[in-house]
């Protein structure tokens, strides 16, 4: 899953390819997703970053199984970097 965070407002945006052009609460920070669903524009104080969406799915399973007391599930997330093929900063 592909999402920006803004820099300013501290907005996330999910990006989809069937929804077009997005952007944070503060206008700060756009991006958009390719039919294709992998590549990413993207512009503005936006930093790319993801979840790794098996990650995200096994801590849901084992909440849902094991609710934690204190501390909810940990699933992995990271910055995309701006080398990353995937991904294209437009001004």
């Amino acid at each position: 899953m592909k999402l920006l965070l803004c820099r300013r407002c501290q907005d996330a945006v999910k990006l989809l390819p069937a929804i077009g052009k997005r952007m944070c609460a503060c206008g700060a920070s756009w991006g958009w997703c390719e039919d294709d669903g992998l590549h990413v524009t993207y512009g503005g104080e936006a930093i790319p970053f993801g979840f790794a969406n098996s990650s995200l799915v096994h801590a849901i399973e084992y909440n849902d199984k094991h609710p934690p007391k204190d501390e909810g599930i940990r699933f992995e997330a990271f910055i995309i970097p701006e080398s990353a093929s995937t991904i294209r900063r437009e001004e």
